[in-house]
This record gives C-alpha cells, structure tokens and sequence, in this order.
C-alpha cells in the first residue's frame, strides 16, 4: 500500500461557540478523531511498506 485516502465527511455548519453540543461532537468525531483513527490504523501498515509514517 502506498497511498491512503480518507473521503469522510459531514457539514452540520455547527458553530463551535453557540451551537448544539451534540452537532459539535459529530463534527469533531467525522473530521478529528475520524482521521485521528484511520492515522493509527495505517500509519504502522505504510511504514512497513516504506511510505507515510514511522
């Protein structure tokens, strides 16, 4: 494996300051910790392939 891409994503058009604490938290779970999860899953599998990440 040699490239990775991550095509996830949702637009609530939350307000991080005023809006609804639950549309923030789906923001952040898609687009943070989302991708925070797909890094550590693949991270260990390009680095072995000699790409991405150590």
């Amino acid at each position: 494996m040699t490239l990775l891409v991550n095509n996830v994503g949702i637009a609530t058009g939350a307000n991080l300051s005023t809006d609804d604490l639950d549309d923030v938290r789906r923001e952040l779970e898609t687009h943070l910790f989302g991708t925070h999860r797909v890094i550590r899953a693949f991270a260990p599998v390009l680095a072995t392939h000699g790409g991405g990440a150590t």
